[in-house]
């Protein structure tokens, strides 16, 4: 399932059912898109610059983990960078014992959660 598609689902679920909310609980829901967008105007903005060719920022998923609680539905693109880094990770591993002459690793499963609750060296888990 591509997550990122969930966006555009919401929005159509928004616009669909939008003329079922009243006034003051339309505005308290664009007051609250707004101040969302707002928190997270620089991270959004530091994405659109490396989707337009520029250089990546080293903190881009600290960023966008950061940006999360204003725009709720970044939780789908942090899904997705994640769920990357993290085959990347394996695939890099897988080759690194590869090149060493053993047999690749076996990925038990809740490998991945594992890895996402181990710090990094040198850092303390935020789990």
């Amino acid at each position: 399932m591509g997550y990122l598609h969930l966006g555009a689902i919401h929005l159509r679920t928004y616009l669909r059912y939008q003329s079922l909310l009243t006034r003051a609980e339309n505005d308290r829901l664009d007051h609250a898109v707004r101040a969302g967008l707002g928190a997270a105007a620089m991270f959004l903005d530091m994405a659109l610059r490396n989707a337009a060719g520029g250089a990546g920022a080293p903190d881009f998923i600290d960023q966008l983990g950061a940006a999360v609680p204003a725009v709720p539905l970044l939780n789908y693109l942090y899904f997705e960078v994640l769920a990357e880094y993290l085959m990347l990770q394996l695939v890099v591993q897988a080759d690194h014992v590869r090149r060493r002459g053993r047999d690749a690793p076996v990925i038990r499963p809740g490998a991945c959660l594992m890895a996402i609750n181990s710090p990094r060296p040198g850092t303390a888990s935020k789990y």
